[in-house]
């Protein structure tokens, strides 16, 4: 750890008089020798990776860029999770969004990442913390063009982003996505499904909470009457 200390502060030097390559150097000698005290994967490694990241795309070094791109991934995600173990989801959030990011712009990125973005999503909402309604539009915007192929992964991010704009009283919002859940539910389960009632009795609440009680009454008796079909 000292050695390291030593090379961050040689690669802090380096930087402040204009030797990059030097300051570079330096800090993937620190890195190093970290990475030889705590383990590839510990997430303490975050922040050196990530001035690493930083100090390349400061001086143009683009080939250095997507390889350590690839390294931050995994270590983001382990801090993310350690942060969760610690009840820290503020932090863990965070970093698990980081890791999204920089996921979402590698060559080949992962088939999950709209179900991760909306899990993501759901985890701030649920800690009531800022920035849910962003990652369900991320969730979304990834599910455009494999909306046919997983329809009910759509579905859930629609109801979840009406529901937190509902929450946050941006009821004009609110409304536009409820209403594009249900629809999408209707093609999904079709028109008589019971499926349905959940985003019936979500628009309901919306346009109640705008004060408009004779359209609520609508939707709230259709779901009515489909949760007691037989």
């Amino acid at each position: 750890e000292l050695g390291a200390r030593v090379f961050e502060d040689l690669s802090r030097y380096y930087q402040r008089n204009g030797h990059q390559a030097d300051s570079l150097l330096a800090l993937s000698s620190a890195l190093e020798l970290r990475e030889q005290a705590l383990g590839a994967t510990h997430p303490d490694l975050v922040d050196g990776w990530t001035q690493l990241l930083e100090l390349n795309r400061k001086v143009g070094n683009t080939e250095a860029i997507r390889p350590i791109q690839q390294r931050l991934v995994p270590l983001l995600r382990a801090a993310g999770e350690n942060h969760l173990r610690k009840h820290r989801v503020a932090d863990a959030a965070t970093l698990l969004k980081r890791a999204l990011e920089l996921e979402e712009h590698l060559p080949d990125p992962p088939t999950d990442l709209a179900k991760r973005y909306h899990e993501l999503a759901v985890l701030v909402k649920e800690n009531r913390l800022p920035g849910a309604e962003e990652l369900f539009q991320k969730a979304l915007s990834l599910q455009q063009d494999s909306a046919e192929g997983a329809p009910e992964a759509t579905l859930q991010s629609y109801y979840e982003l009406a529901d937190r704009h509902r929450a946050n009283r941006k009821l004009a919002e609110a409304e536009v996505q409820a209403r594009k859940a249900l629809e999408l539910a209707e093609k999904v389960h079709g028109t008589e499904s019971k499926e349905l009632v959940p985003y019936l009795k979500l628009l309901a609440e919306i346009l109640k909470s705008a004060n408009r009680y004779s359209d609520a009454t609508d939707f709230e008796s259709r779901a009515m009457m489909l949760r007691f079909k037989r």
